[in-house]
C-alpha cells in the first residue's frame, strides 16, 4: 500500500501552533527573500548585446572624430559635456540609436580596434593625454557605497553605471548625498580609479610573497570602539587604514591620509544611510571601527594592503577586486 502524505499543517494545528510571517528570514546582514525579489525585479538591462549596422558604426566613428579634438574615447565615461557633444554630433549625422547604446558601442570600438579595423573603421591616435589625481579621502566611501549599491541592485559594472544615463544619475545622486561638494566629473573619475586599481593579479602577487598575509596587518590594528559611542578626537590625524566591521563580517576597508577625517561620513551616518534599505539596516552598536596607523607595514604601502584586504576579506561595501580590471 502506498504511503499516504503527512498533513504537517493538521499536526501543527492540533498542537496549537499558528502560521507566522517569514519576513525575518536572514542571510548574513541581508534579508534573503526581500533582497532576491528586489534584485530579480529590478535587474537592469544595459543593451550590451545591441549591435549597429556597418554604416551606423561608420557614421558613429566619423561623428566622434569630428568632435573629439584629440581626446581619448574613454572621456565619454567621465565627462558628461563631452558625451553630450558626441551624441549631438551622432544625431546630426542621422543616427537615431539610443544615446546609451552609442556611448557603449563607441567604447567597444576603442577596446577592440582590430575587429573594427577589419570593417574599415579606425580611430585616429589620441593626441591629448589627461592625468587625474586619486580621489579625495572624503570621496572614497561616497563613491564606493554608491557604486556597490547599484551593483547589488542591478548587477551593473562600473562601465554600465557610467555609460547609462539613468544609472549614472543614480550614482551621482547617492554619492553627493554623502559628500555634497563633489562634482559629477570628480565622482566619475573616482569610479574609474577604483576600476583600474582593483586588480586580482596584483592582490595575488602581494599575498603570494613570503610573510605577507591579511592576518599580519589585522594583528596590528587597534579597535577604536563601536560606532554608537565613537569619539573622533581619539583617532589620530595620521595616514593609515580604516576598517569597519559588523561582528566577524567586514563591511568596508580603505586607506586614508587622515584617519580622523575619514570617520566623518560614518559618524554622521551619511555613508551608512546610503546603504540602508531592504538589503541592510545598520546597527551602530554592532559596528566597530579599527585602524592601523602608519605609511607602510611589512614592506608594503597602504594602497597595497588595501588591495590585499579587499581581495581576501571581501567587504560588503567595497568594490570588489576582480580579474581584468582594465
Amino acid at each position: 500500500m502506498a504511503d499516504k502524505p503527512i498533513n504537517q499543517y493538521a499536526i501543527s494545528q492540533s498542537l496549537g501552533s499558528s502560521v507566522q510571517r517569514a519576513d525575518g528570514t536572514r542571510f548574513g546582514g541581508f534579508g534573503l527573500i526581500r533582497s532576491a525579489a528586489e534584485v530579480l525585479g529590478a535587474r537592469f538591462g544595459h543593451s550590451a548585446s545591441t549591435r549597429l549596422t556597418h554604416d551606423e558604426y561608420r557614421l558613429m566613428a566619423q561623428a566622434f572624430e569630428q568632435m573629439r579634438d584629440g581626446y581619448a574615447p574613454g572621456r565619454l565615461l567621465w565627462n558628461r559635456s563631452f558625451a553630450r557633444s558626441f551624441v549631438d554630433r551622432c544625431r546630426q549625422a542621422g543616427l537615431k540609436t539610443p544615446e546609451d547604446v552609442l556611448k557603449r558601442q563607441m567604447i567597444a570600438v576603442r577596446k577592440d580596434p582590430a575587429r573594427f579595423a577589419r570593417m574599415g573603421i579606425a580611430l585616429s591616435p589620441t593626441t591629448k593625454r589627461e592625468t587625474h589625481a586619486a580621489p579625495r579621502d572624503e570621496c572614497i566611501p561616497a563613491i564606493e557605497f554608491a557604486l556597490v549599491r547599484l551593483r547589488y541592485r542591478y548587477g551593473a559594472s562600473i562601465d554600465d553605471i557610467l555609460l547609462s544615463t539613468e544609472l549614472g544619475r543614480q550614482f551621482e545622486k547617492s554619492a553627493q548625498a554623502i559628500v555634497g561638494d563633489a562634482s559629477p566629473e570628480e565622482l566619475r573619475l573616482g569610479a574609474l580609479y577604483l576600476r583600474k586599481t582593483r586588480k586580482t593579479t596584483e592582490a595575488q602577487r602581494l599575498l603570494g610573497q613570503e610573510n605577507v598575509s591579511s592576518e599580519m596587518l589585522e594583528a596590528e590594528m587597534v579597535d577604536v570602539g563601536c560606532l554608537s559611542n565613537l569619539h573622533a578626537q581619539e583617532v589620530p590625524e595620521s595616514r593609515g587604514i580604516l576598517r569597519v566591521t559588523e561582528g566577524p563580517k567586514y563591511l568596508f576597508v580603505s586607506r586614508y591620509k587622515s584617519l580622523r577625517a575619514s570617520l566623518t561620513p560614518f559618524v554622521d551616518g551619511s555613508a551608512l544611510e546610503a546603504m540602508a534599505d531592504r538589503f541592510w539596516v545598520p546597527d551602530r552598536d554592532e559596528m566597530h571601527i579599527s585602524t592601523f596607523v602608519g605609511d607602510e607595514f611589512g614592506g608594503l604601502g597602504l594602497e597595497q594592503w588595501q588591495i590585499c584586504l579587499i581581495y581576501d576579506r571581501r567587504p560588503l561595501f567595497n568594490w570588489p577586486v576582480r580579474p581584468h580590471a582594465a
